[in-house]
């Protein structure tokens, strides 16, 4: 069985809350990436209490996008960023460069070893979704915010 998810769902559009840019970076499109964007989420968050939630679920997106997306083709890249929305909730999203068809919720045979990764996103985020097309997607998920969290200074990405 294969759910599909609806692009431009809408979460990560425009709505009348406060977003806050507290990290972004661009990796390139390689297998070994994922590992990378979990240490430097973990310096990042490192005081939020669901971290261990947060890093899988970004390592689960980040794989997809190296492995599904032109993110992983030769000199492709992915980006990933993570927001305070208001005093609501934090967002870690993964921009890619597109592929020709999009993210998919699957539901594996017992017996099959692969093709868990939304699951997983789904059921350790508030909230997942896509936004975007075959040029470029952004995938999302919202987790609980982090308080006193220090945005970055306006147009300075990496680490800060």
């Amino acid at each position: 069985m294969v759910a599909d998810l609806k692009e431009g769902s809408g979460a990560a559009s425009a709505d009348p809350v406060q977003r806050s840019l507290i990290w972004r970076m661009t990796f390139p499109g390689r297998k070994d990436q994922p590992g990378i964007v979990r240490r430097e989420l973990a310096g990042v968050l490192r005081e939020h209490p669901d971290l261990a939630e947060i890093l899988l679920v970004a390592s689960e997106l980040c794989t997809n996008a190296v492995v599904h997306t032109r993110s992983g083709d030769l000199g492709g890249t992915f980006d990933v960023a993570v927001t305070a929305i208001g005093e609501e909730s934090l967002m870690v999203a993964v921009t890619d460069e597109g592929a020709s068809t999009g993210p998919r919720l699957l539901a594996p045979k017992p017996t099959q070893t692969h093709f868990r990764g939304l699951q997983v996103v789904e059921g350790l985020s508030l909230k997942y979704g896509v936004d975007g097309g075959a040029e470029g997607r952004t995938v999302w998920a919202l987790f609980a915010p982090l308080r006193q969290v220090v945005p970055c200074p306006t147009g300075r990405t990496g680490a800060c």
